[in-house]
């Protein structure tokens, strides 16, 4: 996934932490290139320092714990990590009970 490209970023990390092993790891990587014509305005208007917050806010806001980033150093062009754990449980709801099948009033199990 090029994050740069996401028009709803917090929407797709927060549907990757719900197919997540609860407490899992989600690990985005990126440089400092991309398609100016492809990638969302925030992206553009910012640098890396900008880039790796956005990401951190991005993880934040769907629910990802343990967030760290840190540059990956390179001459030409650096690399950036942004990585955090999948929430505990899904947002209003638990994996126990996505788990669990429903029977008809009456019917035994």
């Amino acid at each position: 996934m090029s994050v740069q490209y996401l028009v709803a970023p917090v929407a797709v990390f927060t549907d990757v932490g719900r197919v997540l092993v609860p407490g899992g790891p989600l690990v985005v990587s990126f440089s400092n290139r991309c398609f100016p014509t492809k990638a969302v305005a925030i992206w553009l208007a910012n640098g890396d320092e900008a880039h790796r917050a956005l990401v951190r806010g991005y993880l934040e806001q769907a629910g990802f714990t343990g967030i760290v980033d840190e540059r990956r150093p390179s001459s030409d062009d650096p690399l950036f990590v942004v990585r955090g754990r999948a929430p505990l449980a899904p947002s209003g709801s638990s994996r126990q009970e996505s788990d669990h099948q429903p029977t008809i009033e009456g019917e035994h199990p």
